[in-house]
């Protein structure tokens, strides 16, 4: 599903993850003229380590 405004940056391993935590960045649209708007980019706070992890388990599972 598309809402306009708003973009979703997330990993296929996101998906029912209990330790998501959203972070938001707006970006202001307003001071280009017309009416004012705004758009979103929707990520997860704990991105970084959760692709250290599937990166590691990927590793792991090739070793194997």
């Amino acid at each position: 599903m598309e809402v306009p405004g708003f973009t979703l940056l997330l990993q296929d391993f996101c998906g029912y993850c209990p330790d998501f935590d959203a972070e938001v960045d707006t970006f202001d649209c307003k001071s280009l003229g017309g009416a004012p708007k705004a758009t979103h980019s929707i990520r997860c706070r704990n991105r970084r380590r959760c692709a250290r992890i599937a990166e590691n388990l990927k590793v792991k599972q090739q070793n194997e």
